[in-house]
């Protein structure tokens, strides 16, 4: 069951889609992970032609990765969890008065 589910990261890069996505909401919070899970996404459908100079209209927008998107913003979610987690134990951490306003 492991290896099947570490097989499934490897596809696509997941897990960095996952692990960029904690570590965007970690540190800057999960509202930059939704909008960093969606730039990606969009570069992406962008890349995906091989040809940058074709108009936007002319875009396969069937190339976008819904899962890579939501694991993307899955992994900002639980990073800003834990970093709302951490603040709340420190109460004498200075960003923890930023939290309370």
């Amino acid at each position: 069951m492991s290896s099947r589910l570490w097989e499934w990261f490897r596809q696509s890069h997941r897990l960095h889609h996952f692990a960029g996505g904690f570590v965007i909401g970690a540190t800057l919070g999960s509202d930059v992970a939704l909008t960093a899970a969606a730039v990606m996404e969009f570069k992406d459908c962008h890349h995906s032609f091989g040809n940058d100079s074709k108009p936007l209209l002319q875009w396969r927008w069937s190339a976008w990765d819904w899962v890579d998107f939501l694991l993307t913003l899955l992994g900002g979610i639980l990073g800003s969890l834990l970093r709302r987690y951490l603040l709340h134990l420190s109460p004498l951490s200075p960003l923890s008065t930023l939290l309370k306003m």
